[in-house]
């Protein structure tokens, strides 16, 4: 499976969410590949830490403009292929939506996380109009439930044309902390509730979309 985290919006969880996944995956076996397209190098960072440690896990590489390319001669090698998109680079993002299998779209709690899906999911629809057997799904990130802010997001997220995942990641400190152990949020603290979303959320991906 080729999987993209995308959005044209910053600060979204598409890093924080593509390590963890990527890392889940490994945890259970497969061969991961994530691929960070994002200038800022954040993937890479957990990668060369987690090399520092000697802690096994997936593989990073960075990859420029041409990655729609590039990734062919890894299709074979890899059972899943996570690329990390940059945020606010539309053509990036076009051509990780014209190469992956399935896309998911992290959206935060507020009402302006809400106002800057429209331009990722317009890219979305074209998408999948000119690419059918395309997936993409909806994805809440750092969900607060004490507030009627986040509950009315989510409710209009799940309004859209597209799918939104049952399973969602709260605003747990678990998220900020794992990136600077060079593990994944299920290997840093396996009984804490960020852990048990992420293997949630792995499970629905895998049920829903394929494995």
């Amino acid at each position: 499976m080729i999987l993209a985290l995308a959005g044209q919006k910053g600060g979204s969880g598409k890093t924080t969410t593509a390590l963890a996944i990527a890392d889940e995956w490994h945890r259970r076996g497969k061969r991961v590949l994530v691929v960070d397209l994002d200038p800022q190098g954040t993937a890479r960072t957990w990668h060369r830490v987690a090399g520092e440690n000697n802690i096994a896990g997936p593989t990073v590489i960075a990859m420029g403009t041409n990655f729609h390319r590039e990734l062919e001669p890894f299709r074979e090698a890899y059972d899943h292929i996570v690329l990390d998109c940059p945020p606010k680079e539309a053509e990036a993002q076009k051509r990780a939506l014209m190469i992956s299998d399935l896309v998911i779209i992290p959206c935060g709690p507020g009402t302006t996380d809400l106002w800057s899906m429209k331009a990722t999911l317009d890219l979305a629809a074209d998408a999948v109009e000119f690419r059918p057997t395309l997936q993409v799904a909806i994805l809440i990130t750092k969900r607060d439930v004490r507030t009627i802010q986040s509950g009315d997001v989510a409710a209009s997220l799940r309004a859209t044309n597209f799918p939104v995942f049952e399973t969602e990641l709260r605003n747990r400190v678990e998220y900020q902390e794992f990136p600077a152990s060079g593990l994944g949020v299920t290997r840093y603290n396996p009984a804490g509730k960020a852990a048990a979303e992420i293997k949630s959320l792995v499970k629905e991906l895998e049920k829903n979309y394929g494995n």
